[in-house]
């Protein structure tokens, strides 16, 4: 094998990330060889169908690990087998709903496991934790796409579409097919996650009126209701919540019970957090409007009433399945470039056009009076700086030991490249939250697209951890589309719209 040439000739990578790949090529040579492999070699297991990741990312991957693919039927032998530093990927819809105890008990030497779904609930979480191994799962890839389904679900229900399906069709202006009007009418929707507050946008969007109950209370439009008066009053609930033991407590039997004749239940994890013999024996007995399940291989005929039940098809369209395999494949990558301590940027950017700069680790801490005039040098590079005094004011108005705002700075090599400001603020509606609100983010430009602001708010979601806050805000302009698109990469997926009126023109 031609390594030198093949690392060399790689035009993404800089000099101080050459060591660890050419150590890398290195040992899987010697691997192929049966030589001794050195430490920081890890082996890729993969536990799904070959035909998930494209050779694209398969080879990328060899060149940063040693790539095995197993069956279903042997891959718990052989796991255990291995006794080499290794990480898992694993597809439960290919290897089966129940990561198996016995690899996390009998198996040495497993750093992570990649899990193909946002739901984690079939593993065991506790004995990863014991044992430290990392789970990472994929957050956040098909949330439209369930929320779409289950939409459907309440329009179905509503419709009375089950009922018109097991009616051969026949058109019967009977009492029975007499549908729902939903304009107007009230949803309740029991956990307004990413997936929840989607499907409270869309009802929203076709005039219902939208009411949550959540487990903390949210900043949002839509209006907090009691779970005992949501089950006694909506037109339409929608159980939006994660599968744990805390979650199951949550739908008691009452609160099924006091259900009513006009409500549609819609539960979107299955089965696991209520009791379903009371939602199916009330839909039986015609004291349910309607009831809407996945429920994989069930036909319609099963439940008697209005039920809509299909198989878990809502995340499975096209852009969710693409966006699945993306963050999947970017999650292992990651890791192992952190753990190589070499930029991932060559693996996850390859079709980008422009040359991708290696990530400046940078030092982010509170600013010292001594850095203002270099934060007012990167103020004035944004136009940010205003009058001749600002510098003078800067330090006469900075209080270094203030708790409520913050300035912070980050240094690289002995030198401030960039800062952000940011104060934590109490509101006194939904129980007295507390949280962040960021502004004036900067970047010195020969520094941007190094992580640098990455790094930055970073520092804020840790704060923002550390201090139990509830969320973290950020203020840009309209127009300011590159730092919109930076905020989306960083995880501020939840859009707001705001709005100021100035009174000091700046100079």
């Amino acid at each position: 094998m031609d390594w030198k040439n093949k690392v060399y000739k790689n035009k993404y990578l800089k000099y101080n990330a050459i060591y660890d790949i050419i150590k890398v090529y290195k040992n899987k040579s010697n691997r192929q060889r049966g030589e001794t492999m050195e430490p920081t070699d890890i082996d890729i297991l993969f536990v799904t169908d070959k035909k998930l990741f494209n050779n694209k990312y398969i080879n990328n991957l060899k060149n940063i690990g040693y790539v095995l693919f197993f069956t279903k039927e042997n891959f718990v032998e052989k796991i255990i087998a291995n006794k080499n530093k290794k990480i898992i990927v694993y597809d439960p819809d290919f290897a089966g709903w129940s990561f198996p105890s016995e690899i996390l008990t009998k198996s040495k030497s497993i750093l992570g496991i990649f899990l193909g779904t946002t739901d984690k609930s079939y593993i065991d979480l506790k004995l990863c934790e014991q044992r430290q191994i990392k789970v990472f799962n994929i957050p956040r890839y098909a949330g439209d796409s369930v929320a779409e389904y289950l939409v459907m679900y309440m329009f179905a229900c509503a419709k009375k579409i089950p009922l018109q399906i097991k009616n051969n069709n026949k058109q019967d202006f009977d009492d029975e097919f007499l549908q729902m009007q939903l304009v107007g009418k009230t949803v309740g929707i029991v956990g307004l996650g990413n997936i929840g507050k989607k499907i409270a946008d869309i009802c929203d969007g076709i005039g219902m009126k939208v009411y949550y109950w959540n487990r903390r209370l949210k900043q949002t439009n839509y209006q907090y209701m009691a779970l005992k008066k949501m089950f006694e009053t909506c037109d339409v609930i929608y159980l939006c919540l994660q599968i744990n033991d805390e979650t199951k407590k949550i739908v008691t039997d009452e609160l099924l019970l006091s259900l009513k004749e006009h409500t549609i239940f819609i539960s979107c994890t299955g089965k696991q957090l209520f009791n379903y013999s009371i939602i199916e024996n009330k839909i039986a007995k015609g004291q349910l409007f309607g009831y809407a399940i996945e429920e994989p291989d069930i036909s319609l005929d099963k439940y008697e009433g209005n039920v809509m039940v299909t198989s878990e098809y809502g995340w499975f369209t096209k852009d969710a399945a693409i966006l699945r395999i993306d963050k999947w494949y970017k999650n292992i990558v990651t890791y192992l470039c952190d753990i190589y301590k070499i930029s991932a940027d060559k693996f996850v950017n390859e079709n980008n056009k422009h040359k991708i700069n290696n990530k400046v680790i940078v030092n982010v801490r509170k600013a010292k009076a001594e850095d203002l005039p270099t934060v007012a040098k990167l103020y004035k590079g944004e136009n940010w700086f205003g009058d001749n005094n600002s510098i003078e004011k800067m330090i006469k108005s900075y209080n270094y030991k203030s708790k409520h705002n913050y300035l912070l700075v980050a240094e690289y090599k002995g030198k401030v490249i960039g800062t952000i400001t940011f104060s934590i603020n109490k509101a006194y509606a939904f129980n007295c939250m507390r949280y962040i609100v960021f502004d004036y983010l900067v970047v010195q430009k020969q520094y941007r697209r190094k992580r640098v602001g990455t790094q930055l708010i970073g520092a804020l979601v840790s704060i923002a951890k550390k201090k139990n806050l509830e969320s973290i805000w950020g203020v840009s302009s309209i127009g300011r589309n590159k730092a919109h698109k930076f905020y989306a990469y960083v995880g501020f997926d939840d859009q707001v719209k705001g709005f100021r009126k100035v009174f000091i023109q700046e100079q």
